[in-house]
């Protein structure tokens, strides 16, 4: 399971990145906010790993869309992020149809 959340290779359709993406936002909102109360420090850690996750969810996704994993880092520009947080959710490519003669 882990493994889905962690890893950089592979595709991922969009609806499995929504879901996956959900997922690791909610978990981290829950945790991050019960464990603020213990420490800061373990809030961080938290908030890292959920980052890091999203990161590699992200790059699985551009693969899905036929770009380089690199285009992801367009992620890290102000204003740019959010347009193209928006082609990952929003686009999809059709897998071409082949006709038989």
């Amino acid at each position: 399971m882990i493994q889905k959340y962690f890893s950089y290779t592979g595709r991922l359709n969009r609806l499995r990145y929504f879901l996956r993406i959900l997922v690791v936002m909610i978990l981290a909102s829950i945790l991050g906010t019960l464990l603020v109360q213990v420490s800061e420090y373990l809030a961080y850690i938290v908030s890292f790993i959920a980052s890091i996750s999203a990161i590699m969810l992200g790059i699985r996704r551009c693969h899905d869309l036929d770009r380089s994993g690199w285009f992801y880092l367009l992620m890290f520009i102000p204003i740019i992020d959010f347009f193209v947080a928006l082609y990952l959710s929003l686009i999809h490519i059709s897998e071409p149809t082949r006709h038989s003669l």
